[in-house]
């Protein structure tokens, strides 16, 4: 887990300018649905479309965050802050069991936690809620984690490092249903050569996904036009780019 924590380390925390600070995230993500999975037990997790939350006081204050979207003494809020702060590589159940979980980055005094949208869980694609009911489903101490606020893997590295990695093409784009100063930056990413095969649950349709990537690699001059065109096909008419 090296790479990750030196983005985090040495590049995210010494980061001071927005811009900046959003290009490293998204170069978390990427490293993150590359060369990443999540092992739970028998359960080995391969995320597959993500959205990443960072709250640092003063640099980079998205208060989408659940631990600081509300100083409230609820249980969702104290779990939040408990495990979204320093908690390098474990899981983050959310309070309930049934709403997802999160794969915690945060180093320091600090909240970073990169959300499971999908995946596939030991090879069946599932979705944001799925993905912890599968996993509470499958834990022998279910009903004594309180909601998951006592989730028996919380103190465990479950992040491990793929055997092997495939360079793949990944595309960034605004998260699901976030308000606020931090909704419209590309801080959700998935593979683009999956977006066909799996019913994914982003932010923005596929249609709008593909365009603009597809505006971006023929505005910076380098793009494999063949490949863009049968990335189009049946999604969006190749005309609408002007070539």
């Amino acid at each position: 887990m090296e790479e990750l924590k030196k983005l985090i380390v040495e590049q995210l925390e010494k980061a001071t300018d927005q811009n900046e600070q959003i290009r490293i995230l998204q170069e978390i993500n990427k490293t993150l649905l590359m060369k990443y999975v999540i092992q739970i037990g028998d359960l080995t997790i391969e995320p597959l479309l993500v959205e990443t939350y960072y709250y640092c006081k003063e640099k980079f204050e998205d208060k989408s965050v659940h631990a600081a979207y509300s100083e409230s003494d609820a249980p969702t809020y104290k779990l939040a802050r408990e495990r979204q702060k320093n908690k390098f590589g474990e899981l983050y159940v959310h309070y309930g069991c049934k709403d997802g979980i999160d794969i915690v980055l945060s180093n320091g005094d600090y909240y970073l936690s990169i959300l499971i949208k999908n995946a596939l869980v030991n090879q069946e694609f599932k979705k944001q809620c799925a993905i912890s009911e599968t996993i509470c489903n499958k834990c022998d101490t279910c009903s004594e984690c309180d909601k998951g606020l006592k989730c028996k893997y919380y103190g465990e590295n479950v992040l491990k490092k793929k055997i092997s990695n495939i360079d793949k093409d990944i595309v960034f784009f605004a998260r699901k249903g976030i308000k606020g100063d931090f909704a419209d930056k590309g801080l959700a990413a998935l593979p683009l050569d999956e977006i066909r095969k799996y019913s994914f649950t982003p932010g923005e349709s596929a249609t709008t996904i593909i365009t603009n990537y597809i505006k971006g690699q023929l505005k910076i001059g380098r793009a494999d036009e063949e490949k863009l065109k049968e990335l189009s096909k049946g999604i969006v008419a190749w005309k609408r780019f002007g070539s």
